[in-house]
Parts: C-alpha cells; structure tokens; sequence
C-alpha cells in the first residue's frame, strides 16, 4: 500500500498518497497570495468521494486554515476560490481502484508564523421585557493563546469540552473586537459541529431529514428526538459534557395554542455553519389550524463555549395565546423570586441543573416544568441552558446564563497579519 499523509482543508481530512512526486504537489507564490494544491486521495467508495467534493466546494469563499501532517510549510490559513474531485479517477496505470484527482486554488492568507486571528463582535443585546443585564460574550477555539481584548479586562473561565478545556471571555465591554492565536490543526477543536446523515458538514448543504441531524458544540450538544427510526416526534434533546463524558438527554417540546403540542417537523434546513455558530430551522406545516394556510418555524443556535443553546420560534398564522416549551415530561421547577426571567429545575439530572428562560414576559408552569408566554405573539424565543455539577456563580448558573442570552454576540472571524 503506498504511504498516506493527512491534508485539512479547513473540516474537510483528504487522505493523500506521499511517495510519488505527483501524488501531491503545491505551488504558488506567497507574495503573489495564490495557492494551489493538487494530487490524488483514497477514498474508500464513490459516495465518499462526492460527499468531499460537496464538502469542500461549500467552503468556497469561507475562511478555512489548513493543516498538512508531513509538511508544515503549508500550514497557514487561505480561503478557497475553487475546489474539485475528479470523481471518475478510479482506475489508472500508476493508481489501483479508490485514487482520485483533487486539485483546490486558494487566495493565501499567510503561514502560521504570519496569522492571528480577530473576532469582530457586534455588540447588540436582545430585546427583552425584563431588566436583565448584557453579559457580551466569546469564545476562541481550544489551545488558542495570545487572547487580547485590547484594554478590556472581560472575566475569564474555562469550560470543559469533548476537546478540552475552552477559554470563555464574559463581560466583555462594547466595541471589543478580541485577537488570538492558534495552531491551524487546532483551529476547529471546540468548534460548533453539524452532522447529517452521518458524515460531519462542512457547509449548508445536508440532507433534509428531520430526524437525522445533529448540532455538537462540544460543550453541549443537540438533536432531534424520534418516535421510531428515520420519525421526527416535535421533540428535541440535550446533553452536556462534564469533562470526561456526555451526560443524560433531556427531551423538550413546545406547545401551540395552550395544550397541542408539535408533534413532528417536516422539514430541516441549515442557516449557518461555522467553528463559532451552528444555526438550522425547522419547518412544519400547521395542519392544526388549516392545511397550508400557516407554518411552524423553529430556530435553533448553538455558539462555541456555550453552556445554553437559543431558540426562535414562530408561527405565521392568526396568533392564538399559549406558545410555551416545556420538558417532554412533567418535571417540577422554580422561578427565582417569582419575577425572573427563567426556570430552575429542581431536579438534577447527573448532577447537572438545567434551566430555560426566555425573554419575554411568561407565566411559569411550575408543576409541569415549562413557561408559557403571555402575550399572543408570533414570534417566541427561548433559551434552555445548564449548569455543569450545579455551579452556580463565576459566569455559571440561571442568572449569569440569562445575561449570556441577551448578550449573545454576531461573530464573524477574520486572519490578520501579526
């Protein structure tokens, strides 16, 4: 078997053949910022090999580092101008069966010893009925160091993920735009992950099955529950991870008009991904009022670092009262001092506390574990966040998660010259 090395080209892993001269190659000038990389990978199916190609070609134009196991001069950052798999190189004189030519042109932003990376914030917090605090936000990648908030001095924690532990800035002050640094191999450790139909994606495009996809943000992580293989039941689940493992789902569904509750999703689109945000939307028609004359729209965000996921929900048909979200069974909860702006379970779950708030004006539904919102709106966000070992304080617990809320900041991340 010829020997193989490893090339990321930013979520996407081509496995290429090293020991003939044009089973890899690369060329371009840096001070020209073009590059090009071309050669032939293993695949070990036809399918495979499409779905890099997809892959990589939904990076086109997105910031990607790259990362080469047998040659770091090539590691740096670049974003992709053009990128093909020639899926009908199976077979060649030189090459046995599952080889196929790659070739990716890319504008070269610089080498790792050149780069940093800035996070451009927008720095706007959520409208809310409540008089909760912006508590502004981020989150670079595990291993990143060198972090600068400029003359900010933003509080700092750490949260543990399935990569490690993550560096969480909060506090941050209004017109921070924070730089780092990172290795490029570890520029999607703790970052928001998609999945779809198995396989990892690396742009929007996934198949639109309701009950087959997956938001992990490593520090928590979201999915679609099922009432039978392959059948959306309306319900989502989460889970947290502690530091060594993944703990329980906890299931939630949301109510329309007082007591029916969504019972399944028809379709799933993805809306953004990126390391730093993973958004897809849900759509259901609304047969429950007339058949296609309304839908059910759900939106879900999950950030990097973050220990709660955020929720829009809507429904564009006459507005009745009664939109809630509660846990998918009746669960007891709290709402500290009768006026705030979430719920507390009373119940741990592997010692963890999980909460949900939202911000506009509700009416808890503390036997049953869910709130109800007030007014007949179309639109309803919530937020369903969890305190790892029942932490409370230092940036963790209900009160410093709803600030995290309406403090959640657009990030858009740039590479630039140190």
């Amino acid at each position: 078997m010829l020997p193989r090395g490893n090339l990321r080209i930013g979520r996407v892993g081509l496995d290429v053949e090293l020991n003939e001269p044009q089973f890899l190659g690369y060329r371009g000038t840096h001070d020209g910022r073009q590059l090009n990389i071309s050669g032939y990978l293993r695949a070990e199916t036809l399918e495979e090999t499409q779905l890099l190609r997809n892959e990589l070609i939904a990076q086109i134009g997105k910031l990607v580092t790259v990362a080469y196991d047998t040659d770091d001069t090539l590691n740096g950052a670049a974003i992709i101008t053009d990128a093909d798999i020639d899926i009908r190189w199976t077979d060649g004189a030189l090459l046995d069966p599952g080889y196929f030519r790659f070739e990716i042109n890319c504008e070269w932003l610089g080498s790792f010893a050149e780069l940093e990376y800035q996070s451009l914030l927008s720095m706007v917090s959520a409208a809310e009925d409540f008089d909760t605090e912006p508590s502004f936000w981020h989150s670079p990648p595990v291993g990143a160091r060198a972090y600068s908030a400029g003359g900010a001095a933003p509080s700092l924690i750490e949260r543990p993920t399935e990569d490690g532990p993550i560096l969480v800035a909060y506090d941050i002050p209004p017109g921070t735009h924070p730089t780092w640094s990172v290795d490029p191999a570890d520029y999607y450790r703790g970052g928001v992950e998609l999945w779809a139909g198995g396989f990892l994606r690396a742009g929007r495009d996934m198949p639109m099955d309701p009950a087959d996809w997956e938001i992990n943000g490593k520090t928590i992580r979201l999915r679609p529950a099922v009432s039978s293989p392959g059948v959306s039941n309306g319900r989502f689940e989460l889970a947290v991870w502690n530091g060594s493992d993944w703990e329980s789902w906890v299931t939630f569904r949301i109510s329309w008009a007082d007591t029916s509750f969504i019972p399944r999703w028809d379709y799933v689109t993805c809306l953004r991904n990126d390391p730093e945000a993973v958004t897809v939307r849900l759509v259901r028609d609304a047969v429950e009022d007339q058949a296609s004359t309304a839908k059910h729209e759900l939106d879900i965000t999950i950030r990097r670092g973050a220990h709660l996921a955020s929720f829009v929900y809507k429904f564009d048909g006459a507005v009745p009262q009664g939109h809630g979200v509660y846990r998918s069974s009746a669960a007891a909860a709290t709402r500290p001092d009768g006026t705030a702006s979430f719920i507390r379970f009373d119940d741990t779950i592997d010692g963890s506390r999980w909460f949900l708030g939202t911000p506009k004006a509700f009416t808890a539904a503390e036997v049953n574990g869910g709130i109800i919102a007030n007014d007949a709106d179309q639109v309803f966000p919530f937020w369903i966040g969890v305190a790892v070992d029942d932490a409370d304080g230092n940036g963790e617990g209900g009160a410093a998660l709803a600030q995290q809320f309406v403090g959640q900041v657009a990030e858009s991340v740039r590479a630039v010259m140190r």
